[in-house]
């Protein structure tokens, strides 16, 4: 593989769902309402647009801003290619023509998956961006979507750190010696291959190994332990959140408990953290196919590592592409620690990269 190393450059809240239930009241006669119940939609495999999304915006030390964009496919199944143009665009409002950033091409994705995906892309602004906005464009399925992405007071993020506990996002690299990321700005590399033929690419991975997410579900399981008229053993709990590694929400010693307050091992299991770095490979651009060995490889635990830096868990991991077709492909990667998909919703702590691929 010929991979040609670059700096981490800028590539460019969550959508929540709940069931309300309505409690009758008897109310007078003059104060009676008539409640009627809207049916919840029905997702559907294919047919439907794809939503834009603003996730927020956060600030650089140099002063400039970076606006975080998602977007949201309502298709189970049907995915899209949406080339950079009239369908797939971002302006800027509010400033001169042609002034920068305003081109159409600002590192958003072309290829869209199914269903919420978050924190995709970054557009960074200088920091006189004051009450300019940046408006992202989708048309599928006949539809055509804006949202617009700006500084307003409310839309404040902080994706590098998550302040109840001081998680931080992964850090990961292509190279023992190269760069690194950390967080929603992707690192960036870039290689050749050929159709056909196998890639391999290895990702080294570190993390500080802090969830809140494993900290409640720990709180939770020795509550239920308790509340079954099983004891905790001393020194199990409080426990503090993080550093766990697998065993971070279920020790050894709080399982054994578990199961003799009659839990079974289905139940414990379900309270175990996650993995302490999860990376998922995703097609980012391209019009043919991509096909991934494993799109969410095991990430390796490397005892005592310090590539690319040391952190309380470091692992590498391998993962091997194929492209049958020639063209120019944009891959990306996810990292999560074991608090999960964009942290549990708290907006930290994921890493983004990209490898951008010329296939001949």
């Amino acid at each position: 593989m010929n991979m040609r190393r670059l700096a981490v450059v800028p590539s460019g809240s969550a959508i929540a769902f709940a069931s309300v239930a309505i409690v009758s009241l008897a109310l007078p006669a003059y104060a009676q309402f008539k409640f009627k119940q809207v049916p919840a939609e029905r997702p559907h495999e294919s047919g439907e647009s794809v939503t834009p999304a603003y996730e927020g915006w956060w600030q650089n030390s140099d002063g400039t801003y970076n606006l975080l964009f998602g977007y949201f496919n309502r298709n189970t199944k049907e995915t899209f290619d949406i080339p950079i143009g009239p369908n797939n665009h971002v302006e800027l409002s509010g400033a001169t023509p042609g002034a920068t950033p305003g081109e159409p091409d600002q590192g958003q994705p072309t290829h869209f998956l199914t269903r919420r995906q978050k924190g995709v892309f970054t557009v960074t602004v200088p920091k006189d961006f004051g009450e300019k906005k940046i408006t992202w464009t989708l048309t599928s399925n006949g539809r055509t979507l804006s949202v617009p992405g700006h500084l307003g007071a409310a839309w404040i993020i902080n994706p590098m750190s998550e302040v109840g506990i001081g998680n931080t996002p992964p850090t990961i690299s292509f190279d023992e010696r190269g760069p690194s990321v950390q967080g929603p700005q992707p690192l960036i590399v870039e290689c050749t291959a050929k159709a056909g033929a196998p890639l391999s690419f290895t990702i080294f991975a570190a993390d500080d190994d802090k969830s809140i997410g494993i900290a409640a579900m720990r709180v939770a399981l020795e509550v239920a332990v308790k509340a079954q008229g099983g004891t905790v053993p001393p020194g199990v709990a409080p426990h503090a959140a993080g550093g766990g590694g697998d065993d971070a929400v279920a020790t050894p010693e709080l399982v054994a408990a578990a199961t003799a307050a009659g839990f079974d091992a289905q139940t414990v299991a379900m309270f175990k953290g996650g993995p302490s770095v999860r990376l998922t490979w995703q097609k980012y651009r391209g019009t043919g196919e991509v096909i991934f060995d494993n799109p969410q490889p095991e990430v390796e635990q490397v005892p005592g590592g310090t590539i690319p830096i040391k952190n309380v868990f470091n692992g590498k991991s391998t993962a091997i592409v194929t492209f049958p077709t020639p063209g120019e492909y944009v891959l990306r990667v996810v990292a999560n620690d074991s608090s999960g998909p964009d942290g549990g919703d708290f907006m930290c702590c994921w890493t983004n990269a990209e490898v951008r691929v010329k296939v001949e």
